[in-house]
């Protein structure tokens, strides 16, 4: 893993850096040449044959090598993102487009790497880009360009290669690393970048429309050519130069707008479907929780059911039990006398001991009932023929 103290340039090795500065001597003579003589051709040219890390590093010694450097690690940043772009869609070019047969192609770790290193150095790109087009700062990890050298070198060497993720994590790391101290300690002490000029913003104060900048434009030229002799000619082509710009510039705010435009337009259509999808929700919610309370009322109905079941059960069962202590009470009182059934089937005293010993069910408690109310009837019966016995006797 490299430092952040390593990746700005700022090493222990500043020290010994600092022994090249060539420093004006009182015994130099004014024909003894130096190497910051050199043209930049010459010194990018030597320079050339250093890693890039060291490169980075270099930037400290003077003004003239910051300059040098610089466009060094810049050029070699640009030069490598549109390598790798290309490489990358020739070997994609050749892969098969179904996802299941990339798989086992031979070139899927190949493609894989310089994917990687693509997204990687497009992400650096996003970063360092628009700083580096203002020339607020160069792109000074020198260490991430060795990698992805390293990188193409082992891919164009080796038969067989890696996994991805093996290879190209340093270059993750570094990447990573380069991108979280540039936006927590660089980026907050460059100036701001301004998307709008001034002389756009003075423009869309004076003028309301692109044609009035034009006939002003038209005004200004008649009038200057037609001006007095006193104001130099050049300040023609100043005027001219800085209407042109503001021209360019109108343009291209003009086309970002459009493309904003069309991005709002998108976000509020989708928008739009999302409160119809929410809304569409809300009834079925709606709907669902109608459909769960009349199941709440339907489960208290047939538990409100259930319970007068359960006591109508239960006061079955207490008649069941009287029943049962009548019959007890009758057989005690007449042993040998003989029971029957409604269906005309006559039981013994110890056949309805049997019975009685046997479990109760539902038929029995039919059948019980029914004997019952014979057994009532029979008594009935019995008591009425011994009164009109009784009534019917002679008497003296």
């Amino acid at each position: 893993m490299v430092s952040t103290r390593q990746m700005t340039g700022a090493t222990s090795d500043e020290s010994n850096l600092h022994l090249y500065r060539v420093l004006p001597t009182t015994t130099s003579t004014p024909s003894s040449p130096s190497l910051m003589d050199l043209p930049t051709e010459l010194l990018e040219h030597i320079f050339s044959f250093l890693g890039y890390k060291k490169i980075g590093h270099m930037r400290v010694l003077s003004r003239q090598v910051n300059h040098v450097c610089s466009s060094i690690l810049n050029s070699t940043f640009q030069k490598l993102q549109n390598q790798m772009h290309t490489r990358f869609q020739n070997v994609k070019a050749k892969m098969p487009r179904r996802e299941s047969a990339r798989r086992n192609h031979p070139l899927a770790c190949e493609c894989d790497i310089l994917e990687t290193c693509y997204m990687r150095l497009s992400l650096l790109q996003m970063t360092f880009g628009k700083h580096i087009e203002r020339k607020h700062c160069c792109f000074f990890p020198g260490g991430i360009l060795d990698e992805v050298y390293s990188v193409l070198n082992y891919i164009r060497t080796s038969p067989a290669l890696d996994r991805p993720y093996k290879v190209t994590d340093e270059l993750f790391d570094l990447s990573t690393m380069a991108m979280e101290y540039f936006k927590e300690h660089i980026e907050p002490n460059l100036p701001d970048i301004a998307y709008f000029s001034k002389f756009f913003l003075v423009l869309c104060r004076t003028t309301k429309s692109f044609t009035a900048l034009e006939t002003s434009s038209s005004i200004l030229s008649r009038d200057t050519s037609h001006s007095n002799s006193s104001s130099p000619p050049q300040s023609n082509m100043v005027l001219r130069k800085g209407i042109r710009k503001i021209k360019q510039g109108m343009k291209r705010y003009n086309n970002q707008l459009s493309v904003l435009r069309s991005e709002l337009r998108t976000c509020k259509r989708k928008a739009t479907e999302q409160t119809k999808t929410i809304t569409e929700h809300q009834k079925l919610l709606a709907e669902q929780q109608k459909q769960t309370l009349e199941f709440a009322n339907r489960l208290d109905e047939t538990d409100k059911k259930n319970d007068e079941l359960s006591r109508k059960f239960s006061t079955v069962l207490q008649e069941l039990n009287k029943c049962k202590t009548e019959l007890q009470y009758w057989r005690s009182k007449s042993p040998a006398t003989t029971n029957c059934n409604p269906h005309g089937q006559f039981f013994l005293p110890h056949e309805l001991q049997a019975l009685g010993s046997q479990p109760v069910t539902s038929d029995d408690i039919e059948h019980t009932v029914q004997n019952r109310m014979a057994l009532r009837t029979a008594s009935h019966g019995i008591k009425k023929k011994q009164i009109d016995q009784i009534s019917n006797y002679p008497t003296d």
